[in-house]
């Protein structure tokens, strides 16, 4: 088992697997709940300073006809309400009782979901929304649902009920378990990132099931082995799709030469451009709310995917670090809970929170700074869109849950 596994999965004393159907609660973490009603915070900022210009700028141009200025702001207060909804919910329905239990429920419903997206990939049905070379919407009329973000949650919960009954079989670290699990992983990364073009999700993916592969303790050959093969096959899937190689391209060149990005007008390195072009502009305290010009014009996406840029235009250096801040903190309280859980399975599932949570929010701005090649993946808590919201918060409400459990630091 590796160090990291041996510290947070380290002997109790006595009752060992005391969890939330035996221990006594006490206070749960509230820092979590105020650290991600902050981030929201920002969301729901950036809806109004960008948001409402930036809808009046599309209107003005022709591109949409948004019913009014306020749509950006509207989607996004709907999206805080289901995401708060989820989030209580989450955090008063018994982890054990209710969320293990259809943990393989939940997997095989996601798996279908994806399923049906990627037939409606294939067939060029309505029930496909795509936008900007992605597939990753699936239509159901009166809205749209980004059936990867469930999968997340479903793998996280799947992933700790599987790994805690093998550590109570004694079989945790046997070619089996881990064969399982790369054939769960590699299902899901077959189609989020292969059907649905989204690489960014697959990251999160692989941040998930490789965070809880090493603190479920499987033999470091095996995960070596699963590396490697994910590895290679990586490179062929950027090798066989034209737009991930020119994304891989574009990054090379903007590590040997950052400047050469702002100079390349090739449609590649459009949204990287615009993005650093808004980092710089932003300067240490930002350009204020009225003076954003490329987060209302330019920046693609720039309440989703780019929310970063636009908050380092607005708010500037000090505004980004705030950001990073907060994920950190949501970090350090994540890491500090499951090492403190007596039950497998809980540990399991908070380290799963963080992986997703902090790994993604890593992944986004990563990518926005030129860190790592391009990749559309959201900001938890802060960008726009109704499925990442609500699948975050409700993952986030579950940790929260399961705070109520841990033994006190004497």
């Amino acid at each position: 088992m590796s160090q990291a596994g041996r510290k947070l999965l380290r002997a109790q004393p006595k009752r060992s697997e005391e969890g939330s159907d035996t221990q006594r609660a006490h206070r749960p973490d509230f820092f979590l709940l105020v650290f991600m009603l902050i981030l929201m915070a920002f969301g729901i900022i950036m809806s109004v300073v960008v948001g409402v210009r930036r809808a009046a700028f599309m209107n003005n141009a022709g591109w949409f006809g948004y019913e009014d200025n306020y749509v950006f702001l509207k989607d996004q207060i709907f999206a805080v309400t289901m995401g708060l909804t989820g989030f209580f919910i989450a955090s008063k329905l018994s982890v054990k009782k209710v969320w293990l239990k259809l943990a393989g429920w939940l997997l095989l419903g996601t798996l279908l979901l994806n399923l049906v997206l990627a037939l409606a990939i294939w067939s060029g049905g309505s029930l496909a929304y795509c936008s900007r070379g992605a597939c990753r919407w699936l239509n159901i009329g009166v809205t749209t649902i980004q059936p990867a973000e469930f999968l997340k949650l479903a793998l996280v919960l799947f992933f700790a009920l599987f790994f805690a009954r093998r550590r109570e079989e004694g079989g945790v670290t046997d070619l089996k378990t881990a064969a399982w699990v790369a054939a769960v992983a590699g299902l899901s990364l077959f189609f989020v990132v292969v059907v649905q073009s989204d690489l960014g999700s697959g990251l999160s993916i692989v941040a998930i099931t490789f965070v809880m592969w090493i603190l479920a303790g499987l033999k470091v050959r095996w995960v070596a082995i699963a590396a490697v093969i994910g590895i290679i096959l990586a490179l062929i899937m950027i090798r066989v799709a034209p737009y991930r190689m020119r994304r891989v391209t574009t990054y090379l060149d903007t590590v040997g030469q950052p400047t050469a990005v702002l100079s390349n007008f090739s449609d590649d390195a459009y949204q990287l451009r615009q993005a650093m072009i808004a980092l710089g502009s932003g300067g240490l305290f930002g350009v204020g709310a009225n003076n954003a010009v490329q987060a209302t014009s330019y920046l693609p996406e720039p309440l989703s995917d780019a929310v970063f840029a636009s908050i380092g235009e607005v708010f500037g250096l000090v505004g980004c670090l705030i950001v990073l801040v907060l994920y950190g903190l949501i970090g350090w309280r994540l890491l500090a809970i499951t090492s403190r859980l007596g039950s497998h399975s809980d540990r399991f599932i908070v380290a799963g929170a963080f992986a997703w949570l902090v790994g993604q929010a890593l992944i986004n701005i990563m990518a926005l700074t030129a860190l790592i090649p391009l990749t559309g993946v959201n900001l938890p808590f802060i960008s726009s869109g109704g499925s990442s919201m609500l699948a975050s918060a409700v993952m986030l409400g579950l940790a929260f849950q399961l705070s109520k459990y841990t033994r006190r630091e004497k």
